[in-house]
Formats: structure tokens, C-alpha cells, sequence
């Protein structure tokens, strides 16, 4: 017989070499290193919780690290709000032998971090080396941040501002009191309205009463409709104290029966059913003694308000609503026809 022939051989697949790539200059690769940034927090004594961030110890302190490309602004700013949202919020500093190469160049006009990010990504990391260098950054730009809150790369500076001062640094009343005459302006902008989501979140709203009078010039039902002010407007209401906005939540209040159907407004009486309590219940008042009784809008919005409410209701209030929005002739129905069939309007109990 003829000899077996030999065992095929197998030759391992030769790996595709990367093309090397040319040396660039120390300047460029300094620009594109990540940077290891150094957060500094004062460290919590949990026998005294009720302190305020200004009087907490300065030693030991807790370091954080996170890492964030240049030029990488958004990155660079949700790293900071991740770590100030779990640990206590102390004056910034940055690791000064990586962050040396990233020091602002001294001709750098503050309008020019209108529309580069990498300046941008310089001017924060000196903002959060804090001291009298983030200050003199700050005296600098301040005169320019009405123009730049409303551009692509700035914004992202002036949100770096709020969080490096103090929540009782008089720095964040010069912030709102620049940023107040132009309020319409920036509540209508793609980028400026996150400037003011910012101020609502950061400073106390007793001190935000440049803001909101001119929310209250302008309507909160009128802004309540537009697409980039309702979210402020909705901030302002989660974050604000009951006595500053109760104007504001008592104008919605007369219109919330209106405003749950608005594709915008729907979100800010979410907002206030969700956290206040007496404004749910005077809403769910006026439901159930309207003449005629009001038909449910199938949509989205108004459906996500209306579930919201029976959620937040004691038994015998959410079935009196139940029963009130299914006694309109063809509204149960409609919603079983509906892609809202499993809503918790139809179960009679709250969502899981």
C-alpha cells in the first residue's frame, strides 16, 4: 500500500505590522497626552453631617484620580460632577509635574476659547489648580462670559467656573449677575442653556434672584414651552427652595392641567409632582372637580404626568383619579387600543 501521506502542516497567520507613525513634536505630543488630574476633597466626619462645605477640615484629604484626554471637554467636566456628587466639594488642585506642559499660554484671548477645545482644555485645568492664579482667570474672563456661555467649546469654561468656587464665594454672584441680562438669549441657546443648568445647580437659590425674575418677567408657563428653557426652568424647580419659586410653581399650578399635554411642559409638571407634594395633590383636585371632566390626552407626555400621579397618591386619592379618567366615555378604549395598554392607569396600581 501506498505510504499515508505527511500530517499538513500549519503556519501561523503573520500578524499585519502597524505602520509607524512619524515623531511629533514635544509641543503636539503634550497636547495629545492623557492627563492624570488630581481632585482634592476635604474628608467627611461622620459625626458632624450637617456641616457646610466651606468648614470642613482640610486634612486628611481624599484623592481622585480620572483620566481625561485633551481636548475632551465634556469628559473632562463629567469626571469632576461625578466626583463632587460623591464626595464633599473642596477647592481644586491639579498634579503640577504632568500639568506643567498645560499651563495657558499668556496670549491666549478669552475669545478664543469660543471655538478651540484645547485652550479650553488648558484654561480648566488651571482653574482647578485653584489658589490666586484660578482667581486672576476668572477676573480676566469675566467680562467675556455672557459671549462665551453661548459657544460650542466656551460653555464648557464657564461651567468649570461654578465649580471651583465655594458655594459661598461672592465669585458665583458676579457669575449671575452677568449672566441675568442675558437670560433670553441663553435660555434659547443650544449651549447657553447648560450654563444656566449649571448656576441653578451650584448656587444656593436665595442668590438666584436676578434669575428668577426674569424667569418670572417672562412667564414660567411661556418658558415652561420651550424646548431648551423648560430645562431650566425644570432644574430650578427640583433644586430650588419653596419659598424663592413659589411664585413661579403657583403661575404653573393655574396651567398644569394645560401644560401636562405640552410636549416641553409636560417634563417641568413631572418635575413638580414628583417633588412637592401639595402641588400632586392640588393638581389632583382640580382633575376631579373639573366640569366637564377632563379626557386624558393619549400621548406620551401626558400619560408618563398622569402615571406619575397616580404613583405618588395615597390608595383612595389614586383610585378616585383611576376611576375618574376612566369614567370618560371611550377614554378606556382608546387606551387599551393604544400602545399605553399596560399603563398603570388601566392596572389601577403603581409601576414597578
Amino acid at each position: 500500500p501506498p505510504p499515508p501521506p505527511p500530517p499538513p502542516t500549519f503556519r501561523p497567520q503573520q500578524q499585519k505590522r502597524r505602520p509607524t507613525k512619524t515623531p511629533r513634536s514635544g509641543r503636539q505630543a503634550a497636547r495629545d497626552q492623557v492627563q492624570k488630574v488630581v481632585v482634592r476633597y476635604a474628608h467627611v466626619d461622620a459625626q458632624q453631617p450637617g456641616r457646610e462645605a466651606s468648614t470642613l477640615t482640610k486634612s486628611p484629604t481624599v484623592c481622585c484620580y480620572f483620566d481625561v484626554k485633551l481636548g475632551d471637554l465634556k469628559g473632562l467636566l463629567a469626571a469632576i460632577h461625578q466626583q463632587k456628587e460623591h464626595l464633599p466639594f473642596e477647592p481644586l488642585s491639579a498634579h503640577q509635574p504632568e500639568m506643567e506642559a498645560l499651563t495657558p499660554p499668556g496670549d491666549c484671548s478669552p475669545m478664543e476659547l469660543a471655538s478651540d477645545n484645547k485652550e479650553c482644555h488648558r484654561v480648566i485645568v488651571a482653574l482647578l489648580q485653584g489658589g490666586d492664579g484660578a482667581r486672576e482667570i476668572f477676573l480676566v474672563m469675566l467680562p467675556f462670559v455672557p459671549a462665551l456661555a453661548s459657544s460650542p467649546c466656551g460653555t464648557w469654561v464657564v461651567q468649570a467656573l461654578f465649580y471651583v468656587f465655594d458655594p459661598i464665594d461672592p465669585a458665583l454672584d458676579a457669575l449671575v449677575a452677568v449672566l441675568a441680562p442675558r437670560f433670553a438669549a441663553l435660555c434659547q441657546s443650544e449651549h447657553g442653556h447648560h450654563v444656566l443648568k449649571r448656576a441653578v445647580e451650584a448656587v444656593p437659590s436665595g442668590r438666584l434672584t436676578p434669575i428668577i425674575q426674569q424667569i418670572e418677567g417672562r412667564g414660567a408657563a411661556n418658558l415652561a414651552r420651550e424646548k431648551y428653557a423648560s430645562r431650566v426652568l425644570q432644574v430650578l424647580l427640583q433644586h430650588g427652595m419653596e419659598a424663592d419659586v413659589a411664585t413661579l410653581t403657583r403661575e404653573l399650578l393655574d396651567l398644569a392641567l394645560t401644560l401636562y399635554k405640552d410636549p416641553y411642559g409636560n417634563y417641568v409638571i413631572k418635575a413638580l409632582v414628583a417633588s412637592r407634594p401639595w402641588f400632586r395633590a392640588d393638581m389632583v383636585r382640580q382633575w376631579l372637580h373639573a366640569e366637564p371632566p377632563i379626557q386624558l390626552s393619549l400621548t406620551a407626555g401626558a400619560v408618563s404626568v398622569v402615571e406619575v400621579m397616580l404613583e405618588r397618591s395615597p390608595p383612595e386619592e389614586r383610585e378616585a383619579l383611576r376611576s375618574n379618567i376612566l369614567g370618560v366615555q371611550g377614554v378606556e378604549q382608546d387606551l387599551r387600543q393604544s400602545k399605553f395598554y399596560s399603563s398603570s392607569i388601566l392596572l389601577g396600581a403603581p409601576r414597578t
